[in-house]
């Protein structure tokens, strides 16, 4: 869900895409009455982002992108902390 930083008349609207608010609703609600659904999407939700968007990860997406390894550049991940 996206939310705008534009007064919206105290609500927070969404892009027209995606399910009806209807089903938005529902599945909210679920989510509100189920800890142990709310934990197993956080679960889910994090697993995606550390498998999809580690640092070593998007670092090899622009190597893939730029090519840097076929120019002769040496491409290291070190630690950004």
């Amino acid at each position: 869900m996206l939310a705008h930083a534009a007064p919206t008349s105290g609500n927070l609207r969404r892009p027209s895409h995606g399910p009806p608010d209807s089903e938005w609703r529902t599945a909210l609600e679920e989510l509100i009455a189920d800890e142990a659904a709310r934990r197993q999407a956080g679960a889910l939700g994090r697993a995606f982002v550390e498998t999809n968007f580690d640092e070593k990860v998007i670092i090899s997406a622009w190597d893939d992108l730029f090519g840097f390894e076929s120019l002769g550049f040496e491409v290291r991940v070190s630690s950004l902390d």
